[in-house]
């Protein structure tokens, strides 16, 4: 029943304006802010521990504006999976710092494009695999019946998806070689690939190794990009950022901790748009208190 609820709202809101589909996003989050819910709860937890040194109507304040920036993140995935790929690309209106990443490939340099769940981070596949040859890394939901939703809605612009086993960690090293574009969702807790504990906006966070690791193998550049909202159904704005230096050190910790950075750069730019609905600090290290 659920699966079928999911994919009707993913139709109706697929016939909508961006514009409305924003406005009707900005009430659901209102209404996750008054009533008590799962979103709420972890959302308030995670800014609580990441912003322990901000003032209480500071943390307040982003929690409702998170919540807002997530109802709005819900309703886009009608478009976002849905739409004709010219009609997304054409709302994305500006694109920030995509200059060096070029200049990667022109090199034949393989590169990850790392993206957080930030803005409308669906998005960014489709941009980076309407430009380049693009390999994206994803997990299969727990949902078994939207796995060929997710696999055509992402592959639709010429990305081909690979999941986290060992086949598909070779054809990410492929690609690599190849001088090509790996997309990779950075900031999930790693379950099939090895991971450590660095600090996430001074929390610990269980870290993926898998780029760090990749990236020294085969002299990979590491890119961050998110897809900021504009205000009003205005449309898109990418914003495209190298990642700290120190991302490739053979000491995992130290690598791991870098990534993090690099991941918090990207959401002091707009914190909002986070999606702190996830459960980030979910493990944590031995006789640590539980976050949640």
């Amino acid at each position: 029943m659920k699966y079928h609820v999911f994919i009707a709202v993913l139709w109706l809101t697929s016939k909508l304006p961006l514009g409305v589909i924003h406005v009707i996003g900005h009430i659901v989050g209102n209404i996750l802010y008054i009533l008590p819910n799962k979103a709420k709860y972890v959302s308030n937890r995670n800014i609580n521990a990441c912003f322990h040194d901000q003032s209480e109507r500071f943390r307040d304040t982003l929690l409702r504006d998170s919540l807002i920036e997530l109802g709005k993140s819900i309703l886009e995935l009608g478009p976002m999976w849905l739409w004709p790929t010219e009609k997304l690309l054409s709302k994305v209106i500006e694109i920030h710092g995509i200059e060096p990443l070029e200049a990667c490939l022109q090199e034949k340099r393989g590169l990850f494009a790392a993206t957080p769940h930030l803005g409308a981070w669906e998005l960014c596949g489709i941009v980076g695999s309407s430009r380049y040859p693009f390999t994206a890394m994803y997990r299969p939901p727990r949902i078994a019946a939207l796995e060929p939703w997710i696999i055509k809605a992402r592959e639709r612009s010429g990305a081909r998806l690979v999941d986290f086993g060992r086949q598909g960690l070779k054809e990410m090293i492929s690609a690599l070689k190849r001088g090509e574009v790996v997309g990779i969702l950075p900031d999930q807790e790693p379950r099939d690939v090895g991971g450590v504990f660095a600090p996430f906006f001074g929390v610990p966070a269980y870290t993926m190794t898998l780029v760090s690791k990749m990236a020294r193998k085969t002299d990979a550049a590491v890119f961050f990009a998110y897809m900021e909202r504009l205000p009003w159904g205005r449309g898109y704005r990418l914003i495209i950022r190298e990642a700290e230096p120190e991302i490739t050190n053979p000491d995992e910790v130290i690598a791991a901790t870098a990534l993090n950075q690099s991941i918090e750069a990207c959401v002091q730019a707009c914190p909002q748009q986070y999606i702190w609905a996830y459960r980030r600090f979910k493990q944590q290290p031995e006789g640590s208190p539980d976050i949640y």
